[in-house]
């Protein structure tokens, strides 16, 4: 097997407008080996179309959590992703 074509498995969780754009909360995606956090988002483009770059470019204040830690941290669209990691798309938290 060529190292592309080995995939992994990457849990993806949605809040807010995200979780109305994709209808789930929750889903696990195959990612080839190598894969990173821009890669992953390209890929969501491709599966829900433009309106999820719409809604991602709409959320000001956007956090990406890979394993619970800001992706920016991580090496921002070019952080890697893992076998079985988690990336949140979290939007602010209003509240008062």
């Amino acid at each position: 097997m060529q190292p592309s074509d080995v995939v992994m498995l990457v849990n993806v969780l949605y809040f807010g407008h995200l979780r109305e754009v994709t209808l789930k909360d929750k889903e696990t995606i195959e990612m080839p080996s190598g894969a990173t956090v821009g890669t992953l988002i390209e890929f969501l483009e491709g599966k829900y179309g433009p309106e999820y770059r719409t809604a991602m470019d709409a959320i000001k204040g956007l956090r990406i959590l890979v394993d619970g830690r800001d992706h920016t941290l991580l090496g921002g669209k070019e952080a890697p992703l893992n076998e079985g990691c988690t990336v949140v798309f979290l939007p602010p938290i209003a509240g008062g």
